[in-house]
């Protein structure tokens, strides 16, 4: 996977950031679906994916889906420096 040297979104600078520094950036699925239509599909990934963001609380996610509508979500503001400090 090739991450873009020139995102728009902070989490995907940052990524780019600790890739230049030397580190590996690996990705992993964490869930299959079982649906086969693509509006089914979607909502079970939707679902599923703010279950998992709600749980784990990832770093550089700036959006938390709401547990009753995964389209809706709060804000998370992140502070770059705090992140680059925990990461580095």
């Amino acid at each position: 996977m090739k991450i873009n040297t020139k995102p728009k979104e902070v989490k995907y600078r940052i990524l780019a950031e600790a890739k230049r520094k030397g580190y590996k950036i690996n990705f992993d699925v964490l869930y299959d679906v079982t649906q086969t239509s693509y509006a089914a599909i979607e909502e079970e990934i939707g679902v599923k994916e703010g279950e998992y963001i709600r749980l784990y609380k990832p770093i550089l996610n700036t959006q938390i889906p709401k547990a009753e509508n995964w389209r809706s979500y709060e804000t998370n503001h992140i502070d770059v420096e705090e992140i680059l400090k925990k990461i580095f």
